[in-house]
């Protein structure tokens, strides 16, 4: 596949294909941005990394070669990143970088390896490496999602806001990441079934293999035969996960009911 072209795949979402080759290109070789969680102060700037951007990048963000090719350096980029980061953080508190998907710390990596850096270039990039949470990681966790999920979603369930849209404007990414970021650090409730496409379905079937209930997720489906079946409090999580695994994969039932996992 060449840099970036794009083949649509039918048996995949749409979204989550323009999500992927977004992190595959434009996002990892030609913008740095970052919004400081404490004092709402706001870091931006293209990078010039001499890679083309293409018809389908520029029609999605609205960048162009031009603007590329008129970027300053990533250690022109950088050396005044790290400028920006002592400025707004003149406690010396920890510093610690969160993104949305695995690019970043890819992109850190390569411009240390391949490109000829100031120190203070560097040394902002080291520690952008090695101090980077992929927060996709932590959203999955949180929904008890089985696969990752767009970062426009989250906020769009977080706001109560269907109509919310993604710009692809990486500070107005940033600013969003900041909104779920704030959100599930404050503890705002979470439906567990607000996003059922990005979960497993257990379904449970009664005696005569009659379809009773559908849950989003193992974790409600095991708490239901919890209680459905007076299981001690002791009872292992992970035992009653594995025997309702088997009964779905050996078409068994257990506890009195057949199982069947969807992912």
């Amino acid at each position: 596949e060449e840099y970036n072209s794009f083949t649509f795949n039918p048996e995949k979402p749409l979204v989550e294909q323009i999500e992927e080759h977004i992190n595959k290109n434009i996002y990892k070789e030609t913008l740095v941005e970052c919004y400081d969680t404490e004092t709402g102060e706001t870091f931006y700037s293209l990078v010039n990394t001499k890679h083309p951007v293409g018809k389908f990048v520029s029609s999605l963000t609205g960048l162009n070669q031009n603007d590329v090719r008129a970027a300053p350096t990533p250690d022109v980029v950088f050396t005044a990143f790290y400028q920006w980061v002592n400025k707004t953080n003149p406690s010396k508190r920890p510093v610690s970088f969160i993104c949305y998907g695995n690019a970043d710390t890819g992109f850190a990596l390569n411009t240390l390896k391949h490109i000829k850096l100031s120190y203070d270039a560097q040394c902002i990039l080291s520690l952008i490496a090695l101090n980077l949470t992929d927060y996709s990681e932590t959203v999955k966790q949180a929904f008890g999602l089985t696969k990752h999920i767009s970062l426009i979603k989250v906020a769009q369930y977080y706001s109560n806001n269907a109509d919310l849209i993604q710009t692809h404007n990486a500070l107005d990414d940033a600013k969003m990441l900041k909104y779920v970021y704030d959100s599930l650090q404050n503890n705002m409730p979470i439906n567990i079934a607000a996003f059922p496409e990005y979960m497993s379905q257990v379904e449970r079937y009664n005696s005569n293999n009659e379809f009773e209930e559908v849950f989003y997720g193992m974790e409600p489906a095991i708490h239901w035969l919890i209680n459905h079946q007076g299981m001690s409090k002791d009872t292992k999580i992970s035992t009653v996960a594995t025997r309702i695994k088997n009964s779905s994969d050996q078409k068994k039932p257990y506890c009195g009911f057949y199982w069947v996992i969807k992912n």
